[in-house]
């Protein structure tokens, strides 16, 4: 099956807060304060929480080595109802150079997940619930007590046979790292073909999205291109594995401490999801890389940075 259809942004965009290092406070705006109480940087902690509240991208992910198998896969497969707990995590370098000077920032958040799908009100669908379990949140300028709050939240959605969670409820907090958590949920199922999986299916997504972040408007275009490939074995059992690489760019112009500023960048992504032959959603694999650049636009100050990403989603049950 080959389709080309619009659809949602790219999955898991970045969920950390930027911190720059203390060489930088000196520059400080004092109108901006950083999420999660960290002391007053300039106008680049927010430009690169912005960066990075974008980022997917990059390095090659291999599909688990293919095992032959003399049961034959179903025609289809479709997502079913299930319990079962995912270890989510996520680890990010952020390089940037300013003034000459190199900075680097690593950071991670890792957190459990505990989602239930029960038969819905309509055919294909699923009624889901998902529960924050356990949270730890790893970085420069660590704060315990944000992380400590995300446990117990609790989602509620329909799930569709497309992988999307409709009316999406719960999660409504202001504060920076469960918002964060509530939209990395909102994507944390794969994307399917509407009549499910099947070997050899591939699609693509063409999305371009204008939103506003961090008071910056931005547009975002990107290309996601899926492959289905033939029944492996991971975990115990046989699955398919969904491979699909995004190319993505971004651009957007904004204010800070009464100065214009634009940001452009581009990266690219590729992740590796896994559906039981079953139904079940056994986990993902991705890797990332962006390159960004902040132009000061009357002073033509630059500056240039790289991120590195890494998620994994694993079921643990």
């Amino acid at each position: 099956m080959n389709r080309t259809r619009l659809t949602a942004p790219p999955r898991r965009p970045y969920i950390f807060p930027m911190v720059t290092s203390r060489q930088l406070e000196s520059r400080a705006d004092p109108a901006f304060m950083p999420p999660l109480g960290r002391p007053r940087t300039t106008f680049l902690s927010p430009l690169c929480l912005l960066l990075l509240a974008l980022s997917t991208g990059c390095s090659r992910v291999q599909p688990a080595s293919r095992t032959p198998g003399s049961i034959q896969p179903p025609a289809r497969v479709r997502l079913v109802p299930d319990t079962a707990r995912y270890r989510v995590a996520s680890y990010l370098r952020v390089e940037q150079q300013l003034d000459n000077q190199p900075q680097v920032s690593n950071l991670s958040l890792v957190y459990l997940l505990r989602v239930t799908l029960a038969p819905g009100s309509a055919p294909g669908e699923l009624h889901a619930e998902i529960t924050v379990d356990s949270t730890r949140y790893e970085g420069f300028g660590t704060f315990s007590q944000p992380a400590s709050r995300a446990l117990g939240l609790r989602f509620t959605a329909t799930l569709l046979p497309t992988g999307e969670l409709k009316d999406l409820q719960g999660g409504g907090s202001t504060d920076p790292l469960l918002a964060e958590i509530a939209r990395d949920v909102r994507e944390f199922f794969p994307r399917l073909p509407s009549s499910g999986l099947a070997r050899g299916d591939s699609w693509t997504d063409t999305t371009q999205q204008e939103i506003v972040f961090g008071g910056v408007p931005l547009t975002i275009h990107s290309v996601a291109e899926h492959v289905v490939g033939e029944p492996v074995e991971h975990g115990g059992g046989r699955v398919f594995p969904i491979t699909t690489l995004t190319r993505y760019s971004f651009s957007g112009t904004g204010r800070q401490g009464g100065q214009e500023f634009t940001v452009e960048g581009s990266g690219r992504r590729h992740t590796t999801e896994s559906v039981s032959l079953e139904g079940r959603y056994r986990g993902l694999v991705a890797a990332d890389t962006s390159d960004f650049t902040i132009t000061l636009t009357v002073a033509g100050f630059r500056i240039v940075g790289k991120q590195f990403r890494v998620d994994t989603v694993q079921a643990v049950r």
